[in-house]
Protein backbone atom coordinates (compact mmCIF):
# COMPACT_ATOMS: atom_id res chain seq x y z
CA UNK A 1 0.00 0.00 0.00
CA UNK A 2 1.42 3.40 -0.97
CA UNK A 3 1.57 5.77 1.76
CA UNK A 4 -1.00 8.56 1.80
CA UNK A 5 1.71 11.45 1.11
CA UNK A 6 2.89 9.54 -2.04
CA UNK A 7 -0.29 8.77 -3.60
CA UNK A 8 -1.26 12.38 -3.27
CA UNK A 9 2.19 13.31 -5.07
CA UNK A 10 1.98 10.70 -7.67
CA UNK A 11 -1.86 11.54 -8.58
CA UNK A 12 -0.52 15.47 -8.84
CA UNK A 13 2.18 14.38 -10.91
CA UNK A 14 -0.13 12.56 -13.44
CA UNK A 15 -2.39 15.69 -13.32
CA UNK A 16 0.43 17.45 -14.02
CA UNK A 17 1.35 15.24 -17.12
CA UNK A 18 -1.93 15.19 -18.22
CA UNK A 19 -2.62 19.25 -18.13
CA UNK A 20 0.69 19.85 -20.20
CA UNK A 21 -0.28 17.40 -22.53
CA UNK A 22 -4.18 18.76 -22.88
CA UNK A 23 -2.48 22.14 -23.17
CA UNK A 24 -0.19 21.33 -25.84
CA UNK A 25 -2.67 19.79 -28.00
CA UNK A 26 -4.85 23.29 -27.15
CA UNK A 27 -1.79 24.95 -28.89
CA UNK A 28 -1.55 22.80 -31.86
CA UNK A 29 -5.00 22.38 -32.17
CA UNK A 30 -6.35 23.92 -35.97
CA UNK A 31 -10.00 23.39 -33.99
CA UNK A 32 -12.32 22.43 -31.20
CA UNK A 33 -13.87 18.92 -30.58
CA UNK A 34 -17.85 19.31 -31.04
CA UNK A 35 -17.93 21.50 -34.49
CA UNK A 36 -20.45 24.53 -34.55
CA UNK A 37 -22.01 23.15 -31.24
CA UNK A 38 -18.66 24.08 -29.85
CA UNK A 39 -18.51 27.82 -30.98
CA UNK A 40 -22.33 28.13 -30.89
CA UNK A 41 -22.09 27.89 -27.39
CA UNK A 42 -18.74 29.99 -26.88
CA UNK A 43 -20.60 32.82 -29.14
CA UNK A 44 -23.84 32.93 -26.70
CA UNK A 45 -21.46 32.98 -23.32
CA UNK A 46 -19.39 35.43 -25.13
CA UNK A 47 -21.95 37.69 -25.84
CA UNK A 48 -24.33 37.51 -23.20
CA UNK A 49 -22.07 40.39 -21.33
CA UNK A 50 -23.39 42.99 -24.02
CA UNK A 51 -26.78 41.24 -24.19
CA UNK A 52 -28.02 39.32 -21.17
CA UNK A 53 -30.89 37.61 -22.34
CA UNK A 54 -28.66 35.31 -23.84
CA UNK A 55 -27.46 34.07 -20.16
CA UNK A 56 -31.23 32.36 -20.16
CA UNK A 57 -30.79 30.88 -23.50
CA UNK A 58 -32.06 27.52 -23.69
CA UNK A 59 -30.26 26.31 -26.55
CA UNK A 60 -26.90 27.92 -24.64
CA UNK A 61 -28.13 26.13 -21.24
CA UNK A 62 -28.56 28.96 -18.53
CA UNK A 63 -26.23 27.32 -16.40
CA UNK A 64 -23.30 26.77 -18.77
CA UNK A 65 -24.04 30.28 -20.20
CA UNK A 66 -23.47 31.87 -16.80
CA UNK A 67 -21.10 29.98 -15.66
CA UNK A 68 -18.75 29.91 -18.46
CA UNK A 69 -19.56 33.70 -19.14
CA UNK A 70 -16.47 34.67 -17.36
CA UNK A 71 -14.10 32.26 -18.95
CA UNK A 72 -15.63 32.95 -22.82
CA UNK A 73 -14.23 36.62 -22.25
CA UNK A 74 -10.79 35.15 -22.27
CA UNK A 75 -11.98 33.56 -26.08
CA UNK A 76 -11.81 29.63 -26.69
CA UNK A 77 -8.91 29.19 -24.65
CA UNK A 78 -11.16 30.18 -21.73
CA UNK A 79 -13.30 27.52 -22.24
CA UNK A 80 -10.62 25.09 -22.69
CA UNK A 81 -9.44 26.23 -18.81
CA UNK A 82 -12.85 25.76 -17.53
CA UNK A 83 -12.90 22.33 -19.27
CA UNK A 84 -9.34 21.61 -17.42
CA UNK A 85 -10.57 22.79 -14.21
CA UNK A 86 -13.86 20.48 -14.63
CA UNK A 87 -11.92 17.43 -15.44
CA UNK A 88 -9.22 17.67 -12.41
CA UNK A 89 -12.45 18.89 -10.40
CA UNK A 90 -14.02 15.24 -11.06
CA UNK A 91 -11.33 13.58 -10.38
CA UNK A 92 -10.90 15.06 -7.33
CA UNK A 93 -14.57 14.45 -6.45
CA UNK A 94 -14.35 10.85 -8.00
CA UNK A 95 -11.63 10.50 -5.53
CA UNK A 96 -13.79 11.57 -2.19
CA UNK A 97 -16.49 9.78 -3.13
CA UNK A 98 -14.57 5.97 -3.43
CA UNK A 99 -13.08 7.16 -0.25
CA UNK A 100 -16.60 7.61 1.46
CA UNK A 101 -18.02 4.40 -0.08
CA UNK A 102 -14.93 2.90 1.17
CA UNK A 103 -13.63 1.45 -1.60
CA UNK A 104 -10.32 -0.03 -1.97
CA UNK A 105 -7.36 1.61 -3.65
CA UNK A 106 -10.03 4.59 -4.07
CA UNK A 107 -7.29 6.42 -5.58
CA UNK A 108 -8.25 4.38 -9.20
CA UNK A 109 -11.43 6.51 -9.46
CA UNK A 110 -9.06 9.84 -9.90
CA UNK A 111 -6.89 8.03 -12.34
CA UNK A 112 -9.50 6.79 -14.06
CA UNK A 113 -11.35 9.96 -14.58
CA UNK A 114 -8.57 11.86 -15.55
CA UNK A 115 -7.85 9.37 -18.02
CA UNK A 116 -11.52 8.85 -19.63
CA UNK A 117 -11.30 8.60 -22.99
CA UNK A 118 -14.56 10.43 -23.45
CA UNK A 119 -13.63 13.27 -21.01
CA UNK A 120 -9.97 13.68 -22.63
CA UNK A 121 -11.77 13.93 -26.20
CA UNK A 122 -14.32 16.93 -25.70
CA UNK A 123 -11.99 18.76 -23.54
CA UNK A 124 -10.79 21.17 -26.00
CA UNK A 125 -14.03 22.16 -26.73
CA UNK A 126 -17.04 24.70 -26.31
CA UNK A 127 -19.24 21.86 -25.02
CA UNK A 128 -21.34 21.73 -22.10
CA UNK A 129 -20.67 17.92 -21.09
CA UNK A 130 -17.49 18.60 -19.08
CA UNK A 131 -18.94 21.61 -17.30
CA UNK A 132 -22.25 18.90 -16.91
CA UNK A 133 -20.41 15.77 -15.63
CA UNK A 134 -18.97 17.92 -12.71
CA UNK A 135 -22.27 19.47 -11.50
CA UNK A 136 -23.81 15.82 -11.30
CA UNK A 137 -20.95 14.50 -9.68
CA UNK A 138 -21.26 17.27 -7.09
CA UNK A 139 -24.99 16.28 -6.23
CA UNK A 140 -23.91 12.63 -5.80
CA UNK A 141 -21.10 13.70 -3.72
CA UNK A 142 -23.22 15.91 -1.17
CA UNK A 143 -25.90 12.72 -1.05
CA UNK A 144 -23.46 10.23 -0.20
CA UNK A 145 -22.43 12.63 2.10
CA UNK A 146 -25.99 12.71 3.44
CA UNK A 147 -26.45 16.28 3.08
CA UNK A 148 -29.30 15.61 1.22
CA UNK A 149 -30.26 19.47 0.81
CA UNK A 150 -27.46 20.70 -0.69
CA UNK A 151 -27.44 17.68 -2.84
CA UNK A 152 -31.44 18.63 -3.82
CA UNK A 153 -30.47 22.41 -4.45
CA UNK A 154 -27.90 21.18 -6.89
CA UNK A 155 -29.87 18.74 -8.82
CA UNK A 156 -33.03 21.02 -9.47
CA UNK A 157 -30.34 23.22 -11.21
CA UNK A 158 -29.20 20.25 -13.41
CA UNK A 159 -31.82 20.51 -16.54
CA UNK A 160 -30.29 23.50 -17.01
CA UNK A 161 -26.77 22.50 -17.18
CA UNK A 162 -27.98 19.96 -19.87
CA UNK A 163 -31.39 18.72 -20.45
CA UNK A 164 -30.78 15.28 -19.35
CA UNK A 165 -30.57 17.00 -16.05
CA UNK A 166 -34.34 16.12 -16.02
CA UNK A 167 -32.95 12.45 -15.92
CA UNK A 168 -30.84 12.86 -13.49
CA UNK A 169 -33.45 14.74 -11.57
CA UNK A 170 -35.88 12.18 -11.30
CA UNK A 171 -33.83 9.54 -10.08
CA UNK A 172 -32.55 12.13 -7.58
CA UNK A 173 -35.87 12.49 -6.76
CA UNK A 174 -36.82 9.07 -6.12
CA UNK A 175 -34.05 9.11 -3.95
CA UNK A 176 -34.79 11.68 -1.50
CA UNK A 177 -38.19 10.44 -1.70
CA UNK A 178 -36.79 7.09 -0.28
CA UNK A 179 -33.94 8.02 1.67
CA UNK A 180 -34.73 11.66 3.46
CA UNK A 181 -38.43 12.39 2.20
CA UNK A 182 -38.66 15.54 4.34
CA UNK A 183 -40.19 18.71 3.27
CA UNK A 184 -36.83 21.57 3.25
CA UNK A 185 -34.91 18.50 0.72
CA UNK A 186 -38.54 19.02 -1.24
CA UNK A 187 -38.15 22.10 -1.18
CA UNK A 188 -34.79 22.36 -2.60
CA UNK A 189 -35.64 19.91 -5.37
CA UNK A 190 -37.79 22.73 -6.55
CA UNK A 191 -35.81 26.04 -6.14
CA UNK A 192 -33.60 25.33 -9.50
CA UNK A 193 -37.15 24.92 -11.79
CA UNK A 194 -38.75 27.53 -9.86
CA UNK A 195 -35.90 29.97 -10.10
CA UNK A 196 -35.44 29.59 -14.30
CA UNK A 197 -39.50 29.34 -15.20
CA UNK A 198 -39.80 32.69 -13.08
CA UNK A 199 -37.64 34.51 -14.94
CA UNK A 200 -37.84 32.86 -18.31
CA UNK A 201 -41.82 33.67 -17.69
CA UNK A 202 -40.65 37.28 -17.16
CA UNK A 203 -38.61 37.50 -19.89
CA UNK A 204 -40.49 36.02 -22.76
CA UNK A 205 -43.85 35.85 -21.01
CA UNK A 206 -44.37 32.30 -21.56
CA UNK A 207 -45.67 30.97 -18.07
CA UNK A 208 -44.33 27.39 -18.60
CA UNK A 209 -41.28 28.66 -19.83
CA UNK A 210 -39.10 25.12 -19.00
CA UNK A 211 -41.79 23.22 -21.46
CA UNK A 212 -42.70 25.57 -24.15
CA UNK A 213 -38.95 27.13 -24.44
CA UNK A 214 -37.26 23.66 -24.51
CA UNK A 215 -35.00 23.25 -27.76
CA UNK A 216 -35.42 19.37 -27.77
CA UNK A 217 -39.65 19.32 -27.07
CA UNK A 218 -40.30 21.90 -29.67
CA UNK A 219 -37.96 19.56 -32.12
CA UNK A 220 -39.71 16.38 -31.03
CA UNK A 221 -43.22 18.13 -31.62
CA UNK A 222 -42.28 19.93 -35.00
CA UNK A 223 -42.03 16.46 -36.50
CA UNK A 224 -38.68 17.03 -38.14
CA UNK A 225 -35.50 14.83 -37.98
CA UNK A 226 -32.66 15.53 -39.23
CA UNK A 227 -30.42 13.00 -37.94
CA UNK A 228 -32.11 9.60 -38.28
CA UNK A 229 -32.10 7.31 -35.63
CA UNK A 230 -29.91 4.14 -35.13
CA UNK A 231 -29.52 0.84 -33.38
CA UNK A 232 -30.50 0.17 -29.75
CA UNK A 233 -26.96 -0.86 -28.59
CA UNK A 234 -25.37 1.83 -30.64
CA UNK A 235 -23.65 3.21 -27.13
CA UNK A 236 -22.80 -0.42 -25.95
CA UNK A 237 -20.76 -0.68 -29.07
CA UNK A 238 -18.91 2.84 -28.46
CA UNK A 239 -18.33 1.72 -25.22
CA UNK A 240 -14.52 0.73 -25.89
CA UNK A 241 -13.70 4.44 -27.06
CA UNK A 242 -16.07 6.19 -25.02
CA UNK A 243 -15.09 4.75 -21.35
CA UNK A 244 -12.79 2.56 -22.17
CA UNK A 245 -12.23 -1.42 -23.03
CA UNK A 246 -11.32 -2.22 -19.39
CA UNK A 247 -13.80 0.30 -17.48
CA UNK A 248 -16.52 -1.40 -19.86
CA UNK A 249 -15.65 -4.82 -18.37
CA UNK A 250 -15.56 -3.69 -14.90
CA UNK A 251 -19.11 -1.58 -15.56
CA UNK A 252 -20.47 -5.23 -16.44
CA UNK A 253 -18.60 -7.11 -13.06
CA UNK A 254 -19.60 -4.40 -10.77
CA UNK A 255 -23.23 -5.11 -11.99
CA UNK A 256 -23.68 -7.95 -11.10
CA UNK A 257 -21.60 -7.93 -7.76
CA UNK A 258 -24.03 -5.10 -6.60
CA UNK A 259 -27.21 -7.24 -7.62
CA UNK A 260 -25.70 -9.58 -5.47
CA UNK A 261 -25.52 -7.30 -3.09
CA UNK A 262 -29.05 -6.13 -3.00
CA UNK A 263 -30.62 -9.29 -2.73
CA UNK A 264 -28.52 -10.24 -0.02
CA UNK A 265 -28.63 -7.42 2.05
CA UNK A 266 -31.34 -4.77 0.34
CA UNK A 267 -31.26 -2.13 -1.01
CA UNK A 268 -30.82 0.27 1.86
CA UNK A 269 -26.89 -1.15 3.03
CA UNK A 270 -26.47 -0.24 -0.93
CA UNK A 271 -27.94 3.11 -1.25
CA UNK A 272 -25.09 5.10 -2.25
CA UNK A 273 -23.90 2.62 -4.41
CA UNK A 274 -27.56 2.28 -6.14
CA UNK A 275 -28.23 5.70 -6.75
CA UNK A 276 -24.70 5.49 -8.58
CA UNK A 277 -25.21 2.99 -10.54
CA UNK A 278 -29.42 4.25 -11.06
CA UNK A 279 -27.70 7.62 -12.42
CA UNK A 280 -25.51 6.02 -14.67
CA UNK A 281 -28.00 3.52 -16.26
CA UNK A 282 -30.49 5.90 -16.50
CA UNK A 283 -28.48 8.38 -18.44
CA UNK A 284 -27.51 5.97 -20.32
CA UNK A 285 -30.57 4.12 -21.05
CA UNK A 286 -32.37 7.19 -22.17
CA UNK A 287 -29.46 8.01 -24.53
CA UNK A 288 -30.06 4.77 -26.01
CA UNK A 289 -33.73 5.13 -26.37
CA UNK A 290 -34.26 8.62 -27.62
CA UNK A 291 -31.54 7.50 -30.68
CA UNK A 292 -33.13 4.34 -31.44
CA UNK A 293 -36.10 6.23 -31.84
CA UNK A 294 -35.16 8.78 -33.45
CA UNK A 295 -36.32 11.36 -30.77
CA UNK A 296 -35.61 14.79 -29.16
CA UNK A 297 -33.09 15.73 -31.86
CA UNK A 298 -30.69 13.04 -31.40
CA UNK A 299 -27.76 12.65 -33.09
CA UNK A 300 -25.97 9.67 -31.64
CA UNK A 301 -23.26 11.71 -30.57
CA UNK A 302 -20.57 9.58 -27.96
CA UNK A 303 -19.64 12.76 -26.63
CA UNK A 304 -22.89 12.93 -24.13
CA UNK A 305 -21.23 10.63 -22.02
CA UNK A 306 -18.83 12.70 -20.48
CA UNK A 307 -21.35 13.61 -18.03
CA UNK A 308 -21.20 9.94 -16.76
CA UNK A 309 -17.61 9.10 -17.33
CA UNK A 310 -16.54 9.85 -13.92
CA UNK A 311 -19.50 8.13 -12.24
CA UNK A 312 -18.26 5.30 -14.63
CA UNK A 313 -14.86 5.33 -12.57
CA UNK A 314 -16.37 5.36 -9.17
CA UNK A 315 -18.22 1.67 -10.68
CA UNK A 316 -15.21 0.50 -11.95
CA UNK A 317 -13.36 1.21 -8.79
CA UNK A 318 -16.13 -0.52 -6.91
CA UNK A 319 -15.59 -3.84 -9.20
CA UNK A 320 -11.86 -3.36 -8.18
CA UNK A 321 -12.18 -2.88 -4.65
CA UNK A 322 -14.74 -5.99 -4.55
CA UNK A 323 -12.11 -8.24 -6.63
CA UNK A 324 -9.52 -7.05 -4.17
CA UNK A 325 -11.58 -8.19 -1.19
CA UNK A 326 -12.85 -11.39 -2.29
CA UNK A 327 -9.19 -12.21 -3.55
CA UNK A 328 -7.27 -10.91 -0.74
CA UNK A 329 -9.31 -12.66 1.76
CA UNK A 330 -9.33 -16.41 0.24
CA UNK A 331 -5.54 -15.78 0.52
CA UNK A 332 -5.54 -15.22 4.04
CA UNK A 333 -7.75 -18.18 4.42
CA UNK A 334 -5.45 -20.65 2.76
CA UNK A 335 -2.44 -19.42 4.33
CA UNK A 336 -4.19 -19.45 7.93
Amino acid sequence: MLKKSTEIQLLAFLTAVVVAFLSYLNVVSPGVEGGMDSYNHYLIAKNSWQNPTLLLDYWGKPIYNILASPFAQFGLNGLFILNVLCLVGCAVLSYKIAKILNLKHNYLAYILTLLSPIFLDNTISGLTEPLCAILVLLCIFLLVQENYSAGALIAGFLPFARSEGFVVLGVVIVFILWKAPKIKNLISLAVGPLIFNIIGWIITRQPFWIITENPYINFELSGNNICGSGGLFHYVWAGHYTFGLLTNVLLVIAGVILLLKVVKNGFKQNANLALIFAVFAAYFAAHSFIWWQGMMGSCGYIRVMVVIAPLGAIIANFAISELYIKVWFKKLDKNL
